[in-house]
């Protein structure tokens, strides 16, 4: 994990499912050409994206899925009301 966090708190996110890499909000919802929705959020005073998370949004994105790293919640809920605005939605097919 990224985050500065003690042993039990670990032991407490990896139980929940948190795992390396994954980013933080997940929007299961086919828009305009996309399977999905997946947000990293950053520190808004800077924040960067590890070596495995950059994989992991880059494979995301492999997958047809709109991918974002934002800089705090606002910035977050823009993308995710942007997303939602768009009118056109698809049944998603695996590459």
């Amino acid at each position: 994990m990224g985050a500065n966090v003690s042993k039990a708190q670990a032991g407490k996110a990896r139980a929940a499912g948190v795992k390396a890499g994954k980013p933080d909000i997940h929007l299961p919802v086919a828009k305009n050409g996309f399977c999905g929705l997946w947000i990293e959020l950053k520190r808004k005073d800077g924040g960067r994206v590890s070596l495995v998370q950059d994989e992991m949004l880059r494979l995301l994105a492999e997958y047809q899925n709109a991918v974002y790293v934002c800089a705090g919640a606002d910035a977050a809920i823009k993308v995710i009301e942007n997303y939602l605005s768009r009118n056109r939605s698809l049944v998603c097919k695996a590459p």
